[in-house]
């Protein structure tokens, strides 16, 4: 590919490609900002392109893989940067916790509060008790699920003596 050719797509497909990520709901900012830096790598990346002719279509998913792994990396980033003091939860909602945690095995429930309450990773948890961390996952998981199947059951009205 010559020199002459990519700028001549360039030229044609950054407006393309800007309008692209404006459908996928950027702001024209961010937009304009990643469609310069996927033609950017697309040029760096020219080498590997096998048929010339799509080169805004291939421009057009390295923008897409941009963004999204952009967005990605900002939601990590802002689950770090969260500094909110959050109000410790209501009694009522503690009774609920302890009353639905009940419900569950001794080892899934040490799981769970391994997990959510100590802040353990699956695989620290795992080595604690001597299973895989996929196999944490795994009961964490279904646990969880039977729990909220569990809540989500419609209760049976009690019916009052007259």
């Amino acid at each position: 590919m010559t020199p002459e050719y990519f700028s001549d797509a360039y030229r044609k497909g950054l407006r393309l490609t800007t309008r692209l990520l404006l459908s996928k709901g950027l702001s024209l900012e961010e937009a304009e900002e990643f469609a310069q830096s996927a033609w950017a790598r697309g040029w760096e990346a020219r080498h590997q392109l096998r048929e010339p002719e799509r080169i805004t279509t291939w421009v057009n998913t390295i923008a897409i893989h941009k963004m999204y792994s952009a967005k990605r990396s900002g939601h990590r980033e802002e689950e770090l940067q969260d500094n909110h003091v959050y109000d410790p939860p209501p009694v009522v909602a503690k009774i609920d916790a302890e009353k639905l945690l009940d419900r569950c095995s001794p080892l899934d429930k040490t799981l769970i509060l391994c997990h959510y309450t100590n802040g353990f990773n699956m695989e620290e948890i795992g080595q604690m008790h001597g299973i895989s961390g996929a196999g944490i996952r795994v009961r964490i998981h279904r646990a969880r699920t039977a729990l909220r199947r569990f809540a989500s059951a419609p209760t049976v009205p009690v019916e009052r003596a007259a």
